[in-house]
């Protein structure tokens, strides 16, 4: 008999590093994996996977295992909620036969997991949820004051996206290519607006080049990563190197979601003002 998840608050102490795959900190070394597990599955089935955890470190780590719910926000952060409280949530679909184990060292481990997807779902509609496997037995860690210690936590994050068979693959648009200058710091931006249209989840990268209209130099800025929800709107900023020269610039955006779809690109004219 499988235990449904419960979830619990955690009394992390001051110091709490959220990690999404592997960690490694003064001879502790927890591994986890995978951190992203993609499923698919028709109503009324269940899915089995597994998590991989190992421990190379020397210390028993104590873990406790809970779900959440998580959205993003316009930029692309993730917001985090109970279980089963978001429209498109999968929270109440997972069990697992154990919310806390101990891992030793040199211990690897299997962990099970087990979603049982509804009988009654749309049909054409991603859903998502966060399976949270958190230290409960934080670990003194010494400052340069003997007086003042603090104590370290750990978490990782692992994401289940189910995607139903009539899910529409979709693309990604761009939306708007703007400069823009932030009104507190007064640094000059590259703003880009972008649209999923499909209800699955997608992922990708943005490049941005700058190309000096007078002189021909080429400013390649370091690309940035996103993922972004079913049917949503990001906006992702890139600053503009403070050292950049004023003059007229051709702005240059390439997005890459992957081998298979099509890169996209959008250009505009720019000034930009030393």
């Amino acid at each position: 008999m499988l235990n449904k998840y419960s979830c619990y608050k955690i009394p992390i102490l001051l110091v709490i590093f959220l990690g999404l795959c592997h960690f490694t900190s003064n001879g502790q070394d927890i591994s986890i994996s995978p951190v992203v597990m993609r499923l698919s599955g028709k109503p009324g089935e269940i899915i089995n996977r597994v998590i991989y955890i190992s421990n190379t470190g020397k210390s028993t780590y104590e873990f406790q295992v809970n779900m959440k719910d998580w959205k993003r926000d316009s930029l692309g952060n993730k917001l985090y909620s109970d279980p089963g409280t978001l429209l498109h949530s999968n929270a109440n679909w997972v069990s697992f036969p154990e919310t806390d184990f101990k891992l030793l060292p040199a211990e690897k481990k299997e962990f099970p997991i087990y979603i049982q997807i509804p009988e009654k779902i749309d049909p054409s509609m991603s859903t998502n949820s966060m399976l949270f496997i958190t230290q409960i037995n934080p670990f003194e860690k010494s400052t340069n004051h003997k007086a003042l210690g603090i104590k370290v936590s750990y978490e990782f994050g692992v994401q289940l996206l189910y995607s139903p068979e009539k899910a529409d693959v979709g693309t990604i648009l761009y939306k708007n290519l703007e400069h823009v200058i932030d009104s507190v710091t007064k640094t000059s931006l590259v703003k880009i607006s972008i649209q999923n249209t499909g209800t699955v989840h997608k992922n990708g990268v943005i490049n941005v080049e700058l190309t000096n209209k007078q002189t021909g130099e080429e400013i390649k800025l370091d690309p940035l990563s996103f993922a972004i929800l079913p049917l949503d709107f990001q906006y992702i900023y890139f600053k503009i190197p403070t050292a950049l020269a004023t003059g007229e610039y051709l702005l240059i955006a390439l997005l890459d979601a992957g081998k298979d779809t099509e890169l996209k690109v959008a250009e505009k004219n720019i000034h930009v003002e030393d």
